[in-house]
């Protein structure tokens, strides 16, 4: 057995018997720090390899019961290879709905189970328009849609949403038929008068904002636009003023296309809407005060640093501005306009006969087998949170809430809703590793992953959810980036009944590092500029299927080259795309070129080196003479010495001050051609040279070949300086990050620009994690299917469930 596989071994036999490290270095005859460093990767030398052999031919194998779980005979088997996979029971993939979409990462993972028979996403939500065009651009039947998450406020609201796009999307006469009969008004009826709503807020919108009086009274704010702050509280009140004309934000936009009622005056006069209406209008009224005062007090807040202080000044234009005639005139006309599309969406989703209708037609295979989803995670990450505080100390933070500590932290209850909606078989979370860490908000302290488990627990129908969370570092299992992510997944029913336990899903292989040199290879060498893949869309040779599996690194290329499965699709088959960079400032480049794999902007900082602090400490001793000097006078010897320094006093402190822990990176920049124009490198300022350990001193990095790569992250939209190539003087490209996240080369990326294309990635959770999660998963639900969804059908109009969303 060659060593990987002996490790691999090793590593399944401590899972499986639950064996912590010191016991089991005990048992095996090794020190605890050799083991951990073995099952990382280093070096084993041949004594210690006997004793793993010698312990794992010890070991018994547990023998499998042939009335056990699963769960019990996979894991008493031997490591499973990821591409190997039992054959599943499922007579169809089961229905796969996928919130917080990104670009498509989980779902790609998940419906290239077993070449495509475990797992089909129907439905996809998305609110960002290049993520949703990645999506669909990689998939036959476009199952991506333009909603925000955070606008459903209702669960048949969202089962009607998803069956709507069923009946639409695979031409479903089932889905259709129950839609088409629900009262007050059917389905096409419905988008129909909110097609006209949409129309008549946009005209009312465009006329205003056309006029010579709202042009004069906005132009002293227009700089304020661009505020996170200003654009969050319009972007919350569905107001499309200097943001987008589009309308495709909105609930059941997309979806109006080509809906037109006669005349809606009936349906407004109809009572349960008239009333629903009153009442949206004097909610939605405090709403926008609240949100208004809100953002009055950001612009009346202490005076921050930097962009801090200007922030304030520039929502402070805006605050003055929302005082005017004119922006009084915008309220009003959102006030009519989301008042009644409230109203409406209310009175429809909330009548009896709508939600019996509805109940009818959601089950058998219309019903949705596993939900997936990942809200937005900065309110959670370390790094967010001291953005977080640092943009509250200036009020000027557009996400603060006080019982959440970040408002986007309320979208769990948002997952919780569309749990309680589409009650699926399975589900799958996913969010940044610090998940379970406590958030303190102004009104206590809370867990997320204890916020989402409580939840879920508290929800009763069909037993329940049995869940299992734990933290999952996906460069130990074939990833090559070192990304560490919190994963739950949760079936539906007892825990008694279950097959297998969800904590099964989630314990992977263990597999030995994959080098980033396995992303890079098998792609066409770009140069340094980036000269021939600025703008244009090229297509390059995709990696090619090893014709032995027997290392990380094989598995991972294989992945890469797998075909895609039935229904998916971007790119043409032996070809991938979107092999860009951004082109580096030749001056950086240069930098680049100087800089050894692995080290990171703050490793050329001296700050502990003895001769740079002799050598500061001996100039500021004289700068201390020579002021001596010209205080009291020279004699002719002094001023001959003063004359052949030829430096003043400051001078020499100047470079004293210069002689800090930036020197080698000083030396480093100095010995730059800067760019023609300017006098020294750009990066000489003292903004950049301050940087170092705690203070983003890992801004600037030159990867490594020899190890999995860093976490790749959307910032690489807005620079890519932390991801600079081994090799060559370049930053990676969007193919090689996409590679890094695990994307087959079949996934196309060509269907956005550069910046989105980063974005989408780094957003994105890794699709070969999802993979190997889902391959799991489908072990645990292959054989209940069949019984559990009669139980379910069964159970489905029963009231019991109870989910308390805050």
């Amino acid at each position: 057995m060659p060593l990987h596989a002996v490790l691999r071994a090793v590593q399944h036999r401590l899972r499986s018997r639950a064996l912590s490290p010191a016991a089991a270095a005990k048992e095996i005859g090794v020190t605890v720090s050799s083991l951990k460093r073995h099952l990382q990767g280093s070096y084993v030398r041949s004594d210690s390899l006997a004793k793993y052999r010698t312990w794992l031919d010890g070991q018994p194998q547990p023998s499998p019961s042939p009335g056990g779980s699963v769960a019990s005979r996979i894991l008493g088997a031997a490591p499973q290879d990821p591409f190997v996979l039992p054959q599943t029971a499922f007579k169809k993939p089961l229905r796969v709905v996928d919130i917080f979409s990104g670009a498509g990462g989980f779902s790609v993972g998940l419906e290239s189970v077993g070449g495509g028979a475990a797992f089909k996403t129907v439905l996809a939500i998305e609110r960002d328009e290049a993520f949703q065009a990645l999506f669909n651009a990689n998939h036959e039947t476009r199952p991506c849609r333009a909603a925000d998450i955070e606008d459903f406020k209702d669960e048949y609201e969202i089962r009607a949403f998803y069956l709507d796009h069923v009946a639409e999307n695979e031409r479903n006469d089932i889905a259709a038929l129950a839609l088409s009969q629900s009262q007050p008004l059917s389905i096409t009826a419905f988008k129909g008068v909110l097609a006209n709503l949409d129309k008549e807020f946009r005209g009312a919108l465009d006329a205003l904002t056309s006029s010579v009086e709202y042009r004069e009274a906005v132009s002293a704010a227009r700089d304020a636009m661009s505020q996170t702050s200003v654009q969050a509280f319009l972007g919350s009140m569905g107001l499309p003023i200097h943001r987008t004309r589009t309308i495709t934000r909105w609930l059941w936009a997309d979806a109006l296309e080509g809906n037109s009622g006669e005349n809606d005056d009936a349906v407004w006069r109809m009572p349960e809407v008239a009333d629903r209406v009153a009442a949206a209008r004097r909610r939605l009224r405090r709403e926008w005060n609240n949100a208004l005062q809100a953002i009055t007090m950001r612009g009346g807040g202490e005076e921050g640093p930097g962009q801090l202080g200007s922030s304030a000044g520039r929502i402070g234009k805006f605050v003055d501005f929302a005082g005017s005639p004119q922006f009084e005139q915008v309220m009003e006309i959102w006030l009519h306009w989301a008042s009644r599309r409230d109203g409406i969406r209310q009175a429809m989703f909330e009548n009896p006969y709508t939600r019996a209708r509805i109940d009818e037609v959601y089950s058998g295979e219309l019903r949705v087998g596993v939900l997936v989803g990942g809200p937005p995670c900065q309110g959670f990450s370390r790094i967010g949170r001291g953005k977080i505080g640092s943009l509250k100390k200036y009020a000027v933070h557009a996400h603060h809430d006080a019982r959440a500590g970040d408002v986007r932290n309320k979208l769990l209850g948002q997952y919780v809703l569309f749990v309680k909606a589409l009650l699926p078989q399975a589900i799958l979370f996913e969010n940044v590793r610090h998940f379970e860490a406590a958030v303190v908000a102004e009104r206590g302290t809370f867990s997320g992953a204890e916020a989402l488990f409580e939840e879920l627990n508290g929800f009763d129908h069909g037993g329940g959810y049995v869940l299992a969370g734990a933290n999952l570092q996906c460069a130990n299992h074939g990833v090559p980036q070192t990304r560490e992510r919190f994963f739950l997944v949760g079936v539906q029913g007892k825990a008694d009944a279950l097959r297998g336990h969800p904590s099964f899903a989630l314990q992977l292989p263990e597999l030995l590092p994959v080098p980033l040199l396995s992303a890079l290879q098998g792609l066409e060498q770009l140069p340094d500029d980036g000269s021939t893949a600025s703008s244009e869309r090229r297509l390059v040779p995709a990696a090619t299927a090893p014709n032995t599996f027997i290392s990380s690194a094989d598995h991972y290329r294989r992945w890469l080259a797998e075909p895609p499965p039935p229904g998916l699709g971007g790119c043409k088959a032996g070809y991938t795309d979107a092999h860009w960079i951004r082109t580096p400032r030749p001056d950086d480049a240069a930098l680049f070129a100087k800089m050894g794999p692995g080290t990171r902007w703050m490793d050329y900082r001296s700050d502990e080196s003895p001769t740079a602090k002799r050598i500061a400490e001996v100039l500021r001793l004289l700068a201390g003479s020579i002021r001596h000097l010209q205080l009291r006078g020279a004699s002719e010897g002094q001023r001959s010495l003063r004359k052949l320094l030829g430096l003043k006093a400051s001078e020499i402190r100047s470079l004293a001050e210069a002689a800090d822990g930036s020197l080698g990176i000083r030396l480093l920049l100095e010995g730059i051609e800067p760019r023609p124009g300017e006098t020294e490198h750009h990066l000489l300022a003292d903004a950049y040279l301050a940087k170092k350990e705690g203070n983003h001193g890992d801004w600037l990095v030159r990867l490594a070949a020899d190890k999995p790569c860093r976490t790749i992250v959307s910032h690489m939209g807005r620079d890519t300086y932390a991801y600079v190539h081994p090799f060559q003087a370049r930053t990676l490209s969007v193919r090689e990050a996409a590679r890094v996240q695990t994307f087959p080369d079949w996934y196309a990326l060509s269907a956005v620009g550069l910046v989105d294309a980063f974005r989408a990635v780094g957003n994105a959770v890794p699709p070969f994690i999802a993979f190997q999660i889902g391959a799991r998963l489908a072990q645990l639900l292959a054989e209940s299917t069949d019984t559990q969804l009669a139980a379910e059908q069964a159970q489905l109009k029963s009231p019991s469930a109870t989910i308390s969303v805050q």
